[in-house]
């Protein structure tokens, strides 16, 4: 960062193509549509699964913030619900799958 700061954008790009042997990109390609949103993205709540009596529990964790403890409760809940079971998705939520409908309230 201070480097670019330092340099300006234009020395540090030249730089970095001569170190690469090739010149860089000046524009971005477009990119998908995200006004849309994916289908699968909201995650929050409960949700069927394929397997009958099945869904999953989709939580929000705030600001993607985690303390010790946290993870030693999250670890009990996935014990007791989903088969020891919990994954963390890419928007910094969890899952528990596998839980059986009847322990839904």
């Amino acid at each position: 960062i201070w480097l670019v700061e330092d340099w300006g954008l234009e020395k540090f790009r030249s730089a970095v193509e001569k170190r690469m042997g090739k010149a860089l990109a000046r524009e971005a390609k477009p990119g998908p549509d995200f006004d849309t949103p994916f289908p699968r993205r909201d995650v929050l709540g409960v949700h069927p699964q394929k397997q009958e009596g099945y869904s999953w529990v989709g939580c929000r964790v705030p600001v993607g913030r985690l303390f010790a403890k946290d993870f030693f409760e999250m670890a009990d809940v996935a014990d007791k619900y989903s088969d020891g079971e919990m994954r963390l998705t890419v928007e910094q939520g969890i899952i528990y799958p596998n839980v059986k409908n009847e322990e839904l309230d």
